[in-house]
């Protein structure tokens, strides 16, 4: 399961991982999307 986007007011975004579901790596697949994003963002 992707990182969870939580719906925001205006411009502002939140991602929080382990939600819906409890998931052990979620620290490690949070980390892992904000790398991603950066690569996305630079090309």
């Amino acid at each position: 399961m992707s990182p969870f986007y939580l719906p925001t007011l205006g411009d502002a975004n939140m991602v929080v991982g382990g939600l819906p579901e409890q998931r052990p790596d979620s620290a490690g697949a949070i980390g892992t999307m904000t790398l991603e994003m950066q690569q996305s963002v630079q090309k």
